[in-house]
């Protein structure tokens, strides 16, 4: 009985241990020059990974305050819900809400080649009033 316990465990230890996917997402994000000169680190930058339709979520992480550039990543624990594996492709937007103003920009990643880890460079270069 021992050794039947013994080796289920050991069985789901590998098949779970095999199922986790990390797949990294990230990069850096810029300030477009003509925010940079209104911009006085303060407020909240959100990151999200969406669907190409924009219609479901993710993933999502957020950085009070942020100094541009500013470096990100997406991992599983940032997913909604949690844990689950990051899989391109995917619409990913940023969006810095400073006081009334919302500075935003998006990137698909549904023409990035190559598998594993990236880096992407996304400028937030739109303006708006937050709502």
């Amino acid at each position: 009985m021992k050794r039947i316990f013994f080796a289920l465990s050991l069985f789901l230890g590998v098949a779970q241990a095999n199922s986790v996917f990390d797949a990294k997402f990230g990069g850096t994000l810029h300030l477009d020059k003509k925010f940079k000169t209104s911009y006085k680190e303060v407020g909240m930058l959100t990151i999200e990974a969406s669907s190409l339709d924009g219609n479901k979520v993710i993933a999502r992480t957020s950085y009070k305050n942020p100094i541009f550039p500013q470096a990100f990543v997406l991992t599983p624990k940032h997913s909604l819900p949690p844990g689950m594996p990051l899989k391109r492709p995917f619409v990913l937007k940023a969006s810095l809400k400073v006081n009334d103003q919302i500075y935003s920009g998006s990137l698909s990643t549904k023409e990035l080649d190559g598998k594993g880890r990236y880096d992407v460079n996304l400028t937030l270069n739109q303006e708006q009033p937050a709502p």
